[in-house]
This record gives C-alpha cells, sequence and structure tokens, in this order.
C-alpha cells in the first residue's frame, strides 16, 4: 500500500545558508538532522540572493539542482557551466561549485550507496522505487490511479512506496520527479 503527502511550500521553515535562504522538503531517515549530516537523502528548495554565492560543500553526497524560475550560471571546478532554467545540473557536493546566478532552485542531496534518478518531465512515468517525490514548479495536476491531486507551485507530492508496487502517475505539467531507491 502506498502512502501519498503533499507538502505544501507555506507550511515549511526557511534558514539562512551563505548565499540566501534554504527551505527543507524533507530529510530521510526521519529524524535525520542536516547540519550533521547524518541523512540518506534531503530535498529542498534555495533562494539564490548573493552574487558569487558558494555552495556548501557535504563530502559523500551527490546533487541534483533545476533553477526553477531563472539560468543558472556556476564555476565548477574551475570551469564556467550554464544550465538554463529547468535544466538539471548533476555534481558531487565535495566540488568546488560558485553561482553567479540568483534565483530559486529544487535540490536533491543523496548519500552514497543509494540508487536515484531526477527527471524534469511532463507526462505519464511508472515506476517501482520506494520514494517517488514531485515537485510541481507551477501549478500541477496529477493523476495517480483513480485520484486527483492538485498541487500549488513549489509544492513537492510524496508518495511512499515500501511494498515496491508499479505507480503509475500522470503529469499534466512539468515537475522534477525523483525516484529513489
Amino acid at each position: 500500500m502506498n502512502r501519498i503527502t503533499i507538502i505544501k511550500r507555506g507550511e515549511l521553515q526557511t534558514s539562512n545558508w551563505s548565499g540566501g535562504k534554504t527551505t527543507e522538503y524533507f530529510i530521510y531517515p526521519k529524524g535525520a538532522n542536516y547540519a550533521s549530516r547524518s541523512f540518506t537523502f534531503r530535498i529542498s528548495s534555495a533562494l539564490i540572493e548573493e552574487i558569487p554565492s558558494v555552495f556548501t560543500n557535504f563530502k559523500g553526497f551527490r546533487r541534483y539542482l533545476v533553477m526553477l524560475d531563472n539560468t543558472l550560471d556556476v564555476l565548477h571546478q574551475e570551469k564556467r557551466k550554464k544550465f538554463a532554467k529547468g535544466e538539471i545540473f548533476q555534481f558531487d557536493s565535495s566540488d568546488r561549485v560558485v553561482s553567479y546566478s540568483k534565483g530559486n532552485d529544487f535540490n536533491l542531496m543523496i548519500g552514497a550507496g543509494v540508487q536515484e534518478e531526477v527527471i524534469v518531465h511532463c507526462g505519464e512515468i511508472e515506476s517501482t522505487s520506494s520514494f517517488i517525490f514531485i515537485f510541481s514548479i507551477e501549478l500541477s495536476v496529477l493523476e495517480i490511479g483513480d485520484k486527483v491531486y492538485h498541487l500549488e507551485k513549489n509544492d513537492l507530492l510524496l508518495i511512499e512506496n515500501y511494498d515496491m508496487v508499479k505507480v503509475n502517475v500522470k503529469c499534466f505539467s512539468v515537475c522534477v520527479i525523483c525516484f529513489i531507491g
């Protein structure tokens, strides 16, 4: 049996980081601590307000970042890279990354030994992953089985699929989708 939870952006706590503000949507396992890096994976969104901004170093984690409202211009390991709005930037979290862009992003940090896939997608998906996260870039309507879910901009829908049964989801607008486990 799947458990479906909608995590609303407006109900979450925001904290400061050196380049702006960050909002944590989900951290696993439950009760894990971001500051002590005692988590397996974490989903957050950040507002990059300072130029330049040095991204926080997290040795032992991979990272996926998607800009939600702007392009991303970074210096990654001393090489300049540019990413379009909605394009996935994947990197080792111990890499030196300096942002020269302002804007809002989606961020997944994931530890070693965890299987994941991150896509930006509109349409139908099918998965047997233990966790399926759907982050709404804009107002979104999702169909999961015979139920319809409405997400506001920057809301996150979580499907906990511990039995790893096949889950079918229809996304009627572009969303960031993460499959974990």
